[in-house]
């Protein structure tokens, strides 16, 4: 989901011409899946884990990932890795495990 989201984005938002390489939207889609995993319904437990897993991630990486997304250099294509970051988010709601009602 994360490939076909950020790559669909990328295609139809990118400006004609504009060269987009590397796995970016793979980066930032795990990225968007770990941080957003956090606030997705489901058991306490993992939530917790996903939550440390998270605060990990945005410790070391956060500052470079959001600028990667709002203020990516001239020739970056912020495109993939804003697709990538929303279809990672989308997988950490549509992946989570529905709570039983039993």
């Amino acid at each position: 989901m994360v490939a076909l989201v950020g790559g669909a984005g990328t295609w139809f938002v990118n400006a004609p011409g504009t060269l987009t390489v590397g796995a970016s939207v793979l980066v930032f889609g795990y990225f968007g899946y770990v941080v957003l995993r956090v606030i997705a319904p489901g058991r306490l437990a993992h939530r917790l884990a996903y939550a440390a897993i998270a605060l990990i991630v945005v410790a070391l990486y956060g500052a470079t990932m959001i600028t990667g997304i709002l203020g990516a250099g001239p020739g970056i294509s912020w495109q993939a890795h804003l697709f990538g970051g929303v279809g990672g988010g989308l997988m950490a709601f549509a992946g989570r495990r529905r709570e039983s009602s039993a």
